[in-house]
């Protein structure tokens, strides 16, 4: 598990501050660092990197707040993609982490079989 975010240096050091358990995601990929703002693809290849995983058969889904920069970054980026949090319930919207985690167990039991 990755945080993508476009935000500046300090935001590993504000996620500690916040309580965020670190221990819980294999890498903080932040914009100000990597010189790569989402929706660009450079940035989502180096979350792949520092994961250890390849763009094909990835298997990857990519949550976010921001039509443009989230969902269609990710997915010219080879990623499965929601927004998270919409204003309005359509197809790859959902409103919280339970919801978006039973859509994305019950994809893959469905395609596993």
């Amino acid at each position: 598990m990755a945080i993508i975010s476009n935000w500046d240096t300090r935001l590993a050091a504000l996620l500690r501050k916040c309580g965020f358990d670190e221990t819980m995601l294999d890498a903080v990929v932040c914009s100000a660092e990597e010189m790569s703002d989402k929706p660009d693809g450079r940035i989502f290849d180096v979350a792949l990197a520092r994961l250890g995983l390849a763009r094909e058969g990835a298997g990857v889904v990519h949550v976010g707040d921001s039509v443009t920069n989230d969902v269609e970054g990710a997915q010219r980026a080879g990623f499965g993609a929601a927004v998270l949090w919409a204003s309005e319930l359509k197809p790859g919207n959902a409103f919280d982490f339970g919801q978006l985690a039973d859509e994305i167990l019950q994809k893959n039991a469905a395609t596993a079989r």
